[in-house]
């Protein structure tokens, strides 16, 4: 299974919880230390509009003595929609190179329209409500409106 899957493909048909048993969680990487990510940040939690844009911001902190490349997943789920929505996506990312002891902030500019899912209809949709925005173990929730 992908990690872009739907939160009730996660089950197993003894209706428990064991049927999504990954290893490790998709995008998981081992480096010397952990990259802190201090703080993440939305600019607005409502988007208007089809050309709307979601701007985030995280800051990463390398508390190790040895250089670091961390990966920063950016992981969008739409809360309600017409069919079943995905779980959580992976709808932008970058790889960042962090000295010892070194901050860095990262942003993070994507268009609502890759936000769209394939309709009943077979046709990509957009509609609107509320979305939530993952990064480690931050949630943002937004709200989008035509």
């Amino acid at each position: 299974m992908t990690y872009d899957h739907k939160w009730t493909e996660r089950l197993d048909p003894q209706f428990g919880m064991d049927a999504f048993k990954p290893a490790f969680a998709f995008g998981a990487g081992q480096g010397f230390w952990p990259v802190r990510y201090e703080e993440v940040r939305l600019r607005d939690t409502l988007l208007r509009g089809v050309d709307a844009v979601l701007h985030l911001e995280v800051t990463l902190r390398n508390p190790g003595p040895q250089r670091q490349r961390e990966t920063v997943l950016v992981m969008v789920g739409d809360s309600v929609a017409s069919v079943t929505p995905s779980f959580r996506r992976l709808r932008d990312f970058r790889s960042v190179d962090l000295g010892p002891g070194e901050i860095q902030k990262v942003r993070f500019a994507i268009p609502v329209k890759e936000f769209c899912f394939v309709g009943l209809d077979m046709r990509d949709v957009l509609e609107k409500g509320w979305f939530n925005a993952s990064i480690q173990q931050f949630n943002l929730p937004f709200r989008w409106e035509p």
